[in-house]
């Protein structure tokens, strides 16, 4: 059967209407692909001469043994962002005398067949076939590299599981934040590090050779069986139709907004938009995530010193990331909709109320959650109390007008990596005004008045942004309602 459902899904994308680009959208990933494992193959092949010679590391064996524990959690962490479920239309073979465990095991072997599963014996098989195999013989070189092969595996169905079960779950986030901190982060800020049990446990493998990788490979078959009877149990057309009516209360808590009216109700639309989509959630994901920006600036105290207006491109950065990473496709989020939006009984000034009042909502709650910066100096949280009142008063009315210059739609539910659907001219180009902006301000006084009245400067253009923030309203809302048929006229030809 597997041989059937190949070619069903063969003739189902040749005669589909977007069968020419999607062709051409395949032979252009195969050939990043390609290269991208090219470059990791030559890293492979100097990495041995790169520890050795530029990090001057006499026993490269056990240093990178020691490295591999992090390299697992970034396999981990890139397939959270490049990894999709494996999928496959099941619901016109369900009525029919086919085994459903057939189905399941056609998917999850289709879904080993991925570049991503390479890496680990791209970069690391020709250290194993040279180094290794120098030291401890060839054996010991081939179960060193195929316990990294099966670990890349067991990751591979693990993350499946945990995309099925947590993505986009307030856990799943967490897991995804704390072992990106308890792992990465720690060693970084030098908290504690995992190198030396790292070390141990993948000597293990070259003295004991295969001990250790049937570990490995006994953990990637029970990850698959984990997966298996997931699938199998869920196999249903009812389960299906259960998830679907469950995930309608997805966002409970959001019914206070209705009692801002029309504009809390077009928030809470939003909102609802943002949590249900893969694209739009991810992009709320990675917010949260770069907060953390900061912490690779402020570590080094002689940076602050000689570049304290740094703290101002940090700051926008850290308090607007969200504004920045959604404002910038405000009205593309929307393009499959474009149509019914305007038809609605909606004021088109409600309606840009409520774009304004959720990134401004958002940002204030990035601002709140980057007060511990203080940690590092009360200059720092001065210049964030600045940014964030500019990016309240001027950014944003920058970044919804900017976002009607020919945008285009999107679908949602794909990944947001190396996915470029409905970004234009003006996503590249709007981030200049955003982050450059405060400096235009803040150069001139500095070098007149002082860095603290530049500070106050940026405060105060905020601040009058702010206070007159209801004419910017209406003034961005007349542009739209002169925009708002060609806007829809580009999202249909799409």
């Amino acid at each position: 059967m597997f041989s059937t459902y190949l070619k069903h899904g063969w003739l189902k994308l040749a005669r589909s209407r977007g069968f020419g680009r999607e062709i051409g959208t395949m032979i252009a990933i195969g050939f990043l692909s390609l290269m991208i494992l090219g470059y990791l193959l030559a890293l492979g092949f100097y990495l041995n001469t790169l520890l050795s010679e530029v990090f001057g590391v006499s026993d490269t064996i056990t240093y990178l043994n020691g490295l591999l524990i992090y390299y697992i959690v970034y396999d981990f962490l890139l397939r959270y962002f490049l990894q999709n479920v494996p999928v496959m239309d099941i619901v016109p073979y369900l009525h029919l005398p086919l085994k459903k465990s057939g189905m399941i095991h056609f998917i999850l072997l289709k879904s080993i067949f991925k570049p991503i599963n390479l890496i680990s014996l791209v970069v690391f098989g020709p250290f194993a076939f040279t180094v290794i195999s120098e030291s401890y013989g060839n054996v010991t070189a081939w179960s060193w590299i195929s316990s990294l092969l099966a670990i890349s595996i067991m990751l591979h169905y693990l993350m499946i599981i945990f995309k099925k079960k947590l993505d986009g779950s307030p856990t799943g986030i967490l897991v995804i934040f704390l072992l990106s901190i308890l792992t990465i982060g720690a060693d970084y800020l030098g908290w504690f590090s995992l190198r030396p049990v790292s070390s141990q446990l993948f000597n293990l493998t070259l003295e004991t050779p295969w001990l250790l990788t049937l570990v490995f490979i006994a953990g990637t078959f029970l990850s698959y069986t984990i997966d298996f009877k997931y699938f199998k149990r869920n196999l249903y057309i009812e389960e299906l139709e259960v998830k679907t009516q469950s995930e309608a209360r997805i966002t409970p808590g959001l019914s206070y907004l209705s009692s801002l009216g029309r504009v809390g109700e077009l928030i809470s639309l939003e909102i609802r938009l943002i949590v249900r989509h893969k694209k739009s959630k991810m992009m709320l994901v990675l917010s949260g995530a770069l907060l953390l920006y900061g912490l690779i600036f402020y570590r080094d105290p002689a940076m602050m010193e000689e570049l304290p207006g740094f703290s101002i491109f940090v700051g926008v950065f850290i308090t607007g990331i969200f504004m920045l990473n959604y404002g910038q496709m405000l009205f593309s989020w929307q393009g499959k909709h474009f149509d019914f939006i305007i038809t609605q009984d909606i004021t088109l000034k409600d309606y840009i109320k409520s774009k304004y009042y959720l990134l401004a909502g958002v940002s204030v709650v990035c601002f709140i959650l980057s007060i511990p910066y203080v940690y590092f100096g009360w200059w720092v949280l001065l210049c964030y109390i600045a940014v964030i009142l500019f990016n309240l008063g001027v950014n944003i009315f920058v970044l919804m007008n900017f976002a009607m210059w020919n945008p285009k739609p999107m679908d949602l539910n794909k990944s947001s990596m190396f996915n470029y659907e409905g970004i234009g001219a003006a996503q590249w180009l709007m981030g200049i005004p955003i982050l450059v902006g405060p400096y235009v301000i803040y150069g001139p006084l500095t070098f007149t008045l002082g860095q603290y009245w530049a500070l106050a400067g940026i405060a105060i253009v905020g601040l009058i942004g702010v206070i007159f923030h209801q004419k910017l309203i209406d003034y961005t809302a007349k542009r739209f309602l002169a925009k708002k048929y060609a806007i829809a006229s580009g999202f249909r030809q799409e």
